[in-house]
């Protein structure tokens, strides 16, 4: 079940409804088990096992490459200096653009912190592909970047095939900067008349738009609607923003952040 469909009580609203509730299971991957994901792709293959297991015998990290079950505490350290030894410590020359162990997790997360497995390898081979190809790693950070942009294009195609009305919430912010103010978002949204074209799309189409939306001039519903699926975030100081991973590849801007990939 999708974090959205959970979210939803009225769904539960039935005998025993709360049972299933508290015995669900979360099905959120926390980034060392990613990295713990990562490495054993990379030990599937041959050439690729023989290569890990040396660097990490080097560098005294062969804990990170132990099943979960069998690692010991100091496995987490044994991780990131055996990924620091495959693309470097940080995503840059020092660690003022971020450190990679850190880094890669956080920008291939939605609003809710969480990383899809899928996401994150797509993220890595993007980065083995890159050219030109480092002398001293098997990754760098520019490729690394690139890979956060074709998380972004792949997940955000994942993310229309159940929310077919993402687009046009989305386009409307093409080429503005996030964090951004809500009144401002909300502005944009009704000037650019989103709410009704998704109505009017979804009626043309039979297909559902959000549930939050009763009426066709509720920017504020869908808002929420973005919220609920982890798309936009809503910070203490009340600013909305829209995570790397989506951001990146709808054409929305932040400073500092992951650069919009220029379109031929």
């Amino acid at each position: 079940m999708r974090p959205d469909q959970f979210a939803d009580r009225s769904i539960f609203q039935f005998p025993d409804g709360s049972k299933i509730q508290n015995d669900h299971v979360d099905l959120s991957w926390q980034p060392h088990e990613l990295f713990g994901l990562l490495f054993f792709e990379i030990m599937r293959s041959p050439s690729g096992k023989t290569a890990l297991t040396s660097v990490a015998r080097r560098i005294k990290a062969s804990d990170a490459l132990a099943p979960m079950a069998k690692q010991r505490s100091g496995s987490l350290e044994d991780q990131r200096d055996l990924i620091n030894e495959i693309a470097g410590p940080f995503m840059g020359t020092d660690a003022r653009r971020g450190r990679v162990y850190t880094w890669v997790p956080l920008h291939l997360s939605d609003a809710r912190n969480a990383c899809s497995p899928r996401t994150f390898l797509t993220a890595w081979q993007k980065a083995s592909e890159h050219q030109p190809v480092p002398g001293d790693r098997a990754v760098d950070h520019l490729g690394l970047i690139e890979g956060v942009r074709k998380a972004s294009s792949t997940r955000l195609a994942e993310l229309r095939e159940d929310y077919r009305w993402i687009d046009e919430a989305l386009a409307a912010l093409k080429g503005q900067f996030v964090p951004i103010e809500r009144g401002e978002l909300l502005r944009i949204w009704a000037d650019s008349k989103v709410v009704q074209g998704i109505l009017r799309e979804a009626n043309a189409g039979g297909w559902l738009a959000p549930v939050q939306l009763a009426d066709d001039n509720n920017t504020e519903a869908l808002l929420d609607a973005m919220n609920s699926i982890a798309v936009t975030e809503e910070r203490a100081n009340g600013k909305i923003n829209v995570p790397d991973i989506f951001r990146v590849e709808a054409g929305i801007k932040r400073r500092g952040g992951v650069a919009v990939p220029r379109r031929t």
